[in-house]
């Protein structure tokens, strides 16, 4: 039952800036293809470089992003101070948590997963099948 008598709650955004939300639930839901971890609903919410091709959200080039990661320290965003939304009280609050580490390691063996399926498919490149209209 809704309470006449409560004053509203006034929710401001909690970011500063300009920032880019590349993943929402108006794309798709689940806005990351999947239900766990509460992320049904989620956004990402980056900082990027509008001026470099792709806009990436980090200080580095793609291959190291693609094949070593980046650390966390080399994104746009890091460092940057989040807001609360609205009044309250802190009940708790933690520091320190570890970061996982991003594996290239892990991206070359899908890339050599795929090339292995698409030898075993036997889809090779024919340029005679490939048909040009002006």
């Amino acid at each position: 039952m809704i309470d006449a008598k409560r004053e509203p709650v006034s929710v401001e955004f909690p970011l500063r800036g300009e920032w880019y939300c590349p993943n929402t639930p108006g794309n798709k839901i689940p806005s990351h293809g999947t239900n766990r971890f509460g992320s049904r609903y989620a956004y990402d919410f980056v900082q990027v470089d509008w001026k470099r091709k792709g806009r990436p959200a980090y200080r580095t080039n793609f291959g190291q992003y693609l094949f070593f990661g980046v650390p966390i320290e080399n994104y746009y965003c890091w460092g940057q101070e989040v807001f609360a939304p609205c009044d309250g009280i802190v009940v708790k609050a933690e520091d320190g948590c570890k970061e996982r580490r991003r594996s290239g390691f892990q991206i070359c063996v899908t890339l050599i997963k795929m090339l292995v399926i698409l030898i075993r498919r036997k889809m090779t490149f024919n340029p005679l099948l490939v048909t040009i209209s002006l």
